[in-house]
């Protein structure tokens, strides 16, 4: 999570560079397993959490970055659509 951190601190320089406020929420690096949909029943959604804090995740590996791509994400009905951006090559 130390490099995650300062990519997000390089990301967040640049977009103040260009008028975007930083959040104000803490980092904090994350994978999204799933979503949930509002229709869920409360029992649907709890069964789903309930077996998320029961499994157990040990190191998932590590992965060499090679590009970066900045997504619009917009949640619709049918689910989320993504638009990329721009793309950035990294450590080259």
């Amino acid at each position: 999570t130390g490099q995650l951190t300062l990519l997000h601190r390089a990301v967040n320089e640049a977009m103040a560079n260009v008028g975007f406020q930083p959040e104000d929420r803490r980092f904090s690096p994350h994978l999204t397993l799933a979503r949930i949909r509002q229709r869920a029943s409360h029992e649907e959604a709890q069964a789903v959490g309930e077996a998320v804090h029961r499994a157990e995740v040990g190191h998932l590996g590590d992965a060499l970055v090679e590009e970066m791509i900045l997504f619009r994400s917009v949640l619709k009905s049918s689910g989320a659509e993504y638009t990329p951006l721009a793309r950035y090559t990294m450590g080259k």
